[in-house]
């Protein structure tokens, strides 16, 4: 079993003022190497419980443990520079007096000019910066800013490293590069990290677990596969996968919906309630067209959307529910055909 490097007991942080915890009796435990995702939208309580393991803000309940030693409880908190973390900040942070190698090497002072020297140099290689050691931020890019800030966390070799939404201030091909850029860094130093975003897509290809948070709660912790194919909550489910809900009747042994009944599953047999809603993934829709006049009065497309890989269908149900389906770029169907909807229902979610 791989221990872990970082525990967090119930922990708790409601700021003066506030009748609502901003962050409510979080517990999770992050593995040595592993990267955790804190995914959420905004004002969810991510950023201040990076805050918290940081030792920027004190809890009010429950513990922080790194290596086995608390670090905070109430009352109590490791000042941030005794807790060797690596924090990576939105907005970069850089030193625009400084050159690369400098801003890189500023947190080195207690090793000898020589073993800094050294540390600077492995750690531009690292991040694929070398030949830029001599220039300021303001000659970089926001992607050469944003590994020279990845270097500079890295370079004192914390236990952890934090990183507060370090890709959002970038433009789409440079996040997409970076993200994967920043998962094998991380992956080959051994540096485990806590990595908060509000990007579901980010969240499900760099981590290697994922806490969801709502309202300063923990909604569900899981693997991308296990929160995405298995969400536990309805929130889950609208969050991560932005997927489709129709209401839902059982009747007798099967769910009965607009677009098709289907078998009830076991874990509904003793739902209690005879109305539940019931998810469907866009990627899971499968669209026949219907050619007979029979056909007219099915779910209808009513727009199209070409994204080069595949396409995105907006349909409109019998009832006037809008669904959305995501098919690879060999099926291309006109506005307006009226079509089937078939979906496996192992695929189906149930709520």
């Amino acid at each position: 079993m791989v221990d872990s490097i970082l525990q967090l007991e119930r922990v708790t942080k409601q700021f003066a003022g506030s009748i609502i915890p901003a962050v409510k009796e979080i517990t999770f435990s992050l593995a040595q190497g592993d990267i955790l995702g804190l995914l959420g939208s905004s004002g969810c309580g991510k950023t201040t419980l990076l805050r918290l393991i940081a030792g920027f803000e004190a809890l009010q309940g429950g513990s922080i443990l790194l290596h086995q030693r608390e670090i905070a409880r109430p009352g109590y908190s490791l000042p941030p520079e005794q807790r060797n973390l690596g924090m990576v900040f939105q907005d970069y942070a850089l030193f625009p007096h400084l050159t690369v190698a400098k801003n890189i090497g500023f947190g080195l002072g207690k090793l000898s000019a020589r073993d800094r020297q050294l540390r600077v140099g492995e750690s531009i290689e690292l991040v694929g910066l070398t030949g830029l050691e001599h220039r300021y931020p303001h000659e970089l890019s926001g992607g050469q800013q944003q590994r020279v800030a990845l270097a500079r966390a890295l370079a004192p070799r914390p236990d952890l490293i934090l990183l507060d939404e370090p890709l959002s201030n970038l433009d789409v091909q440079v996040r997409l590069r970076l993200r994967q850029e920043i998962r094998s860094i991380l992956k080959e130093t051994g540096i485990a990290a806590i990595f908060v975003t509000h990007d579901q897509e980010e969240a499900l290809s760099l981590c290697d677990r994922i806490v969801v948070m709502q309202a300063g709660k923990l909604e569900q912790i899981g693997t991308p596969q296990e929160v995405y194919s298995r969400p536990n909550s309805r929130f889950v489910a609208d969050f991560v996968t932005q997927g489709n809900f129709l209401p839902a009747q059982i009747v007798g042994n099967v769910v009965q919906t607009e677009i098709g009944d289907f078998e009830i599953p076991p874990d509904l047999l003793d739902y209690g309630s005879d109305s539940l809603e019931v998810m469907l993934r866009q990627e899971d829709l499968q669209l026949q067209p219907i050619r007979s006049e029979a056909g007219m009065g099915e779910v209808m497309i009513k727009d199209r959307q070409f994204l080069g890989r595949e396409y995105i269908y907006l349909l409109k149900t019998k009832t006037g529910k809008t669904l959305q389906a995501r098919t690879g770029k060999e099926v291309a169907l006109e506005i307006g055909t009226p079509v089937k909807v078939l979906v496996n229902p192992a695929q189906l979610r149930f709520f």
